[in-house]
């Protein structure tokens, strides 16, 4: 599939860190793959903070749709 594509491509991931040395090689593996951490956290601010879960649970609802679709 990755063949197919052309031009600049941003890719977006995510895992779950775990500190178990089961998973210890695949996390240096991602590591050297995809460098860049992004750190995604819900608002503090409880005003703001149900804005984004519902703006969240919207977009996740249309990944739905088109991964089916």
């Amino acid at each position: 599939m990755l063949k197919k594509l052309s031009g600049p491509i941003l890719i977006l991931g995510s895992r779950v860190l775990d500190s178990s040395n089961e998973f210890e090689e695949l996390d240096e593996k991602l590591t050297l793959l995809f460098p860049y951490d992004i750190e995604i956290r819900p608002p503090e601010d409880e005003t703001h903070l149900v804005s984004w879960k519902s703006q969240l649970e919207e977009d996740m609802k249309m990944i739905q749709v088109q991964v089916s679709g």
